[in-house]
C-alpha cells in the first residue's frame, strides 16, 4: 500500500518525466530543423512554438494542482505544530493572576 508521501513523490517524479519528455521533443525538433528539408519553413517554426506553448501550459496546470495541494499541507502542518506547541506550554509557562 502506498503512503500519502510516496504518492506525492511519485507525482513529482511524473512531473519530472513529463518535463524531460517535452525537452526531448524540443531537442528532436531542433535536430530536424537543421535538416535541409526544414530550413526556413514557416510552418515548422509554428510547430516548434506550438510545442513550447503546450509545454508551458501543461507545466502550469500540473504545477497549479501541486501548489494547491502543498499549500493545504503547509496549512495543515502549521496548525498541527501550533496545537502541539500549545499543548506543550504547560501550566508553568502560563501567567496566573492572584
Amino acid at each position: 500500500m502506498k503512503t500519502k508521501g510516496a504518492s506525492c513523490g511519485a507525482l513529482y517524479e511524473s512531473l519530472t518525466l513529463v518535463n524531460k519528455g517535452f525537452e526531448q521533443i524540443h531537442q528532436e525538433l531542433e535536430r530536424m530543423r537543421e535538416h535541409e528539408w526544414f530550413r526556413g519553413k514557416g510552418p515548422f517554426k509554428s510547430l516548434e512554438q506550438g510545442v513550447k506553448e503546450t509545454h508551458a501550459w501543461v507545466m502550469f496546470e500540473v504545477l497549479e494542482v501541486l501548489r494547491e495541494h502543498e499549500e493545504g499541507e503547509w496549512t495543515r502542518l502549521g496548525r498541527a505544530r501550533v496545537r502541539q506547541e500549545s499543548g506543550r506550554a504547560g501550566p508553568s509557562s502560563r501567567t496566573t493572576s492572584k
